[in-house]
């Protein structure tokens, strides 16, 4: 957009990212290694942490204190952001999902049937 200031700062690498969400301060990325990987934007130079597997995810988001992912076969998932090498588990099975985004602690589901649900996590 013209005359709109460009600012901004590099934090760092961001290697063969694929989806990338923010959870309580700290940055969650899926990358084509199938990775899940964590890092805190504030801590100068840390690395990212790897926290486990994301296999095969094209969209991720977060809210209610999970990190949803949609892999590329519809599959929508969810798990805890902080435990490290657990499973994610399998939710909205009946539908084959295309993308998520989330706001004030709301799932918006977009199916690939052409359906836009709206899904509040419990947690």
């Amino acid at each position: 957009m013209e005359g709109v200031e460009k600012t901004g700062k590099q934090l760092g690498l961001a290697e063969e990212v694929v989806a990338m969400t923010e959870l309580n301060g700290i940055l969650f990325v899926s990358t084509k290694k199938n990775r899940l990987l964590k890092l805190d934007p504030t801590a100068a130079g840390s690395p990212w942490t790897d926290i486990g597997h994301a296999n095969d995810v094209k969209a991720m988001t977060s809210a209610e204190g999970f990190l949803f992912a949609v892999d590329q076969g519809g599959k929508l998932w969810m798990r805890d952001p902080e435990a490290r090498g657990i499973h994610w588990t399998h939710i909205f099975k009946d539908y084959k999902v295309s993308t998520i985004t989330a706001a004030t602690g709301k799932l918006y589901i977009a199916t690939l049937g052409d359906q836009l649900w709206l899904w509040k996590p419990v947690a």
